[in-house]
């Protein structure tokens, strides 16, 4: 005689406990799976110092710190431990185009990276205009005049570098960090450079970056993002979304955004 024993977890707990059980099985895989993820950022350094051995962002010191503090707080809702990783831009773009398990922030959507990573959220937009020195002022009023200027400085695998290459732009100089761009414009050896105005990812104090003069032409806006390694599935994605929204739906978000990017003499306004 043949016996078929069913078992069913349903019948045993009941409807309400077994969802109850379903979801924290749910979210103990998510978690789990989200450890496994290794979070870089870069160019943060002036905006960010290491409190026990882990990454934070200065109150009232900009995106970067921002940047920072926001993803800290999706981390802390999914649950996952607060470990961020400072590297430079171009490390941090290969490795979560080549590596496996990799969330990188911020980086631009362009079309060469679309199909590269996997998009997860939008961190915050910016535009980005030529800047020069004030005592050496290159005259121009628009985008074609700049291809007529000796040289431009761009951080080497960066988007400008991407971006002005696509517009015809052939007088560009490649450099491997944003702090070499804008010490080579203060010595005169280029003659403009692209940016959003927000110097402080700059490294070496003794710069005078206030030499330095925003020429009105715009380059283009950007939005900066978070990714994840084509390797992550799709469902937890969704969770890094969801945690987000909830950010935002609970006022943390312009919280974060009051206390890290916005200057203090804004806050004492609001």
């Amino acid at each position: 005689m043949e016996v078929t024993i069913e078992f069913s977890w349903q019948k045993m707990f009941g409807k309400a406990q077994f969802l109850i059980f379903s979801i924290l099985i749910s979210l103990t895989s998510i978690a789990a799976y989200g450890s496994d993820l290794q979070f870089i950022t870069h160019s943060s350094t002036q905006q960010t110092y290491y409190e026990e051995g882990k990454l934070r962002g200065i109150p009232h010191a900009g995106r970067r710190a921002f940047y920072v503090e926001l993803v800290r707080e999706m981390m802390a809702v999914m649950n996952v431990p607060l470990i961020i990783q400072n590297y430079p831009l171009a490390r941090g773009i290969q490795d979560v185009q080549t590596k496996d398990n990799i969330a990188f922030f911020n980086i631009t959507r362009t079309p060469d990276r679309e199909d590269s990573v996997k998009w997860v959220i939008q961190l915050l937009e910016t535009t980005s205009y030529f800047y020069e020195m004030k005592d050496a002022p290159t005259g121009i009023k628009t985008l074609e005049d700049a291809k007529k200027v000796r040289t431009i400085g761009v951080v080497r695998g960066g988007v400008h570098e991407g971006r002005l290459t696509a517009r015809g732009f052939n007088n560009l100089h490649p450099l491997e960090t944003y702090t070499q761009v804008i010490s080579m414009l203060i010595k005169g050896r280029i003659d403009l450079t692209a940016s959003t105005g927000d110097f402080s990812s700059v490294q070496e104090s003794t710069l005078e970056l206030d030499k330095i003069q925003n020429t009105g032409v715009k380059v283009y806006n950007s939005v900066g993002y978070l990714c994840f390694s084509k390797n992550v599935p799709d469902n937890i994605v969704a969770h890094w979304q969801q945690a987000y929204q909830h950010i935002k739906q609970t006022g943390k978000l312009q919280q974060i955004t009051n206390n890290y990017l916005l200057p203090q003499s804004t806050q004492n306004n609001l």
